[in-house]
């Protein structure tokens, strides 16, 4: 009797899960549990991180949990719950493809490009060249950041000089050269976005 309640709370009370305890439910509360309360759960929360995973950054760590958990609570208190429900436990292996094309698909079309690059064409190009920023850490991003910003004070130096001395020949490679370190600036600006502390 104590199983039949606990059924009735979580299925009917708590998930707002009509049909129990008819079909397509078993009456036997474990497979009930596994093929009806965890599977499903399991299948919303890959689904509702792959979508605050697109809406937030990395770094907001914490809202990203907020903004999970209150998309998960929605879809229980809005009584969406069952339409997981039905489609996760008799048709998981079907889920399990479906969430594979969607994990490539939200991989494969990715936006590359942001605001602060001018052009989305301009950022992807960005992003291909500054790859190799990719794998390393804050610290060594930080580290590379000093280096470059210490090259484009030389550089600036050089160019006051050649300005004054009037060497027109070796005034354009040198801001040549500073136009490519603030662009290595702007890519690892990019990249320490996305970089863990």
């Amino acid at each position: 009797m104590a199983i039949e309640d606990i059924g009735q709370v979580l299925f009917v009370d708590i998930l707002k899960m009509s049909q129990y305890p008819g079909s397509p439910f078993t009456g036997n509360i474990f497979n009930d549990l596994v093929m009806f309360f965890f599977i499903p759960t399991v299948f919303i929360i890959l689904v509702v991180y792959m979508m605050v995973a697109r809406v937030l950054p990395v770094q907001y760590t914490g809202l990203r949990f907020l903004l999970g958990i209150a998309a998960y609570l929605f879809i229980i208190v809005g009584g969406y719950y069952s339409l997981f429900a039905y489609l996760a436990g008799p048709y998981f292996m079907f889920l399990i493809l479906f969430m594979g094309l969607l994990f490539y698909f939200t991989r494969h079309f990715q936006r590359t490009g942001s605001g602060l690059h001018g052009s989305t064409t301009r950022g992807r190009e960005e992003n291909i060249a500054g790859s190799h920023y990719e794998h390393m850490g804050r610290i060594d991003l930080m580290r590379e950041k000093k280096r470059l910003g210490q090259e484009i004070a030389d550089l600036e130096r050089e160019i006051k000089e050649a300005q004054k001395s009037g060497e027109q020949s070796r005034l354009e490679p040198l801001r040549m050269r500073k136009v490519e370190l603030n662009a290595e600036i702007r890519r690892i600006d990019h990249q320490l976005k996305f970089v863990k502390i």
